[in-house]
C-alpha cells in the first residue's frame, strides 16, 4: 500500500471518531509496520457505520452545502 492510501484508512478514522487524538506519522508508523509484517496483500478496507437517519440527513446537506461554494 502507498503512504497516501494509508493516510486516507488513517483520515477516515478519525473523521468517524474511531481514533481519538492520534498523531498522524506515528499511526501510520505502526498501521504501516502492521501491514507489512503480515506481507499483507490485495488488502480491502471496509467501514460499516450506522447512523441516525435525521443526523445522515443532516450529513448529506452539509455536503451539499459545502460542495455549492466551490
Amino acid at each position: 500500500m502507498e503512504k497516501k492510501e494509508i493516510y486516507k484508512i488513517i483520515d477516515t478514522a478519525v473523521l468517524w471518531g474511531l481514533i481519538n487524538g492520534y498523531d498522524r506519522e506515528e499511526a501510520y508508523l505502526n498501521l504501516s509496520s502492521e501491514l507489512k509484517s503480515k506481507n499483507a496483500k490485495n488488502i480491502t478496507v471496509s467501514l460499516n457505520i450506522e447512523i441516525p437517519e435525521d443526523t445522515f440527513k443532516e450529513i448529506i446537506r452539509a455536503i451539499y452545502e459545502v460542495k455549492k461554494q466551490i
